[in-house]
């Protein structure tokens, strides 16, 4: 179990946005936002210092590291996603997007010499905003770049995101191996279950070492190693439900009688948001050990064994 970032409630929006400030570095603030508690607004921390967009049309700036190539141009109007391309002398680029209703990622691309990713504007329709930076918290503004979606659909918990990447082809394979197309909703879920239990341990180096969060593994690295923390646990159901065609959520927050921060999913199947913790049905972690001791105990929970603090946007 471990602290989770970047939360919103089940429409509740929380999220790290940057501000921007001509000749500034971001300055971080959070919000959380609840409209099934209109009337308790809660705003912590808000900052946002002369907010500096770029235009909505016109050619996408550059900087010395990082070139952006395709759109050539802001204001590009696109139906559901777009492909982003470039050059960089970087490992890694990063980018932060800022969506309709103040839906917000951020992740980072590898690049050797180009990068190319295809990104799903996952907030539904209106203005996208993305960010290019070297670092995960010096997004100055001087690569911005703009893409209109015109696609309504709200698809937060169905498409891929930077680590739910349910797109990518072992994570696509695996759940057609193990959700078939003769079972139900719930059945497939089940499936996910079992599978992410069995062949998944928990990683208690990483957890000892306290990986910094921009190093998570995103759901396609747990596969292939097959370990993981409780987040990148749920990453890994969140990308295998999807890719079977059902809605997921990563849900953050703290199992009943303690106030330790933990990671779990729900999925929608069968006209219900089935909760399951992959993490604590995989085995028990105490410390700098992990015992694996699979059990069917933490799948269709309930409200029984979780507190939810917030469903992240990943």
């Amino acid at each position: 179990m471990e602290r989770c970032l970047e939360s919103s409630g089940e429409r509740e929006v929380c999220l790290r946005a940057r501000g921007l400030a001509p000749g500034t570095f971001i300055r971080w603030f959070w919000v959380r936002y609840s409209t099934r508690k209109l009337v308790s607004l809660v705003l912590a921390t808000v900052f946002l210092c002369s907010l500096s967009l770029p235009a909505a049309a016109g050619s996408v700036p550059a900087s010395s590291l990082i070139r952006i190539t395709s759109p050539y141009a802001n204001g590009a109007t696109v139906d559901g996603a777009v492909r982003i391309e470039g050059t960089s002398a970087l490992k890694k680029v990063w980018f932060f997007v800022l969506g309709p209703q103040w839906g917000a990622d951020t992740f980072p691309v590898d690049c050797d010499g180009s990068f190319g990713f295809t990104l799903y504007l996952r907030y539904g329709a209106g203005t996208y905003t993305i960010f290019a930076s070297d670092s995960s918290g010096a997004f100055d503004g001087s690569i911005t770049l703009t893409v209109s979606n015109t696609s309504s659909i709200d698809q937060i918990f169905l498409k891929p995101s930077a680590y739910v990447d349910s797109d990518n082809a072992e994570i696509v394979a695996l759940a057609r191996s193990i959700c078939l197309p003769t079972m139900t909703e719930a059945e497939k879920t089940r499936a996910i279950y079992d599978w992410v239990t069995e062949n998944v341990a928990y990683d208690v180096d990483g957890f000892v070492a306290g990986s910094p969060l921009e190093n998570r593994a995103k759901a396609s690295q747990v596969l292939k190693s097959k370990r993981g923390i409780c987040l990148e646990y749920s990453y890994l159901v969140a990308a295998l439900a999807r890719a079977a065609g059902l809605q997921a959520k990563v849900i953050c927050g703290y199992l009943r009688g303690s106030r330790v921060n933990h990671a779990w999913n729900e999925v929608y199947a069968g006209g219900k948001w089935i909760v399951l913790d992959t993490t604590l049905g995989a085995g028990i972690h105490r410390g700098s050990t992990f015992t694996k001791r699979v059990t069917s105990r933490y799948f269709d929970t309930g409200t029984s064994v979780h507190v939810p603090w917030g469903t992240k946007t990943d």
